[in-house]
């Protein structure tokens, strides 16, 4: 299980956003029952990435959508 504030790499882009596949981003929540995680992403300069289609700052994902980067 990703933990809280755990840094991510997104496996593929979110259906029905512009966030692309290999986007970076932050653990801000983690969900039990079922597992799930609520992920910020940034751009290159650190900047938090606004989805232009739904206006969404946080997503929430799981497993098979995310993977952890090394520390």
């Amino acid at each position: 299980m990703i933990e809280y504030l755990s840094t991510v790499r997104l496996k593929r882009p979110i259906p029905g956003t512009a966030i692309p596949a290999g986007a970076t981003g932050v653990v801000v929540m983690v969900y039990h029952n079922p597992d799930g995680y609520e992920v910020e992403f940034m751009d290159d300069d650190g900047d938090t990435l606004q989805d232009p289609k739904t206006n969404a700052f946080t997503f929430t994902l799981y497993d098979q959508d995310i993977e952890l980067l090394s520390l």
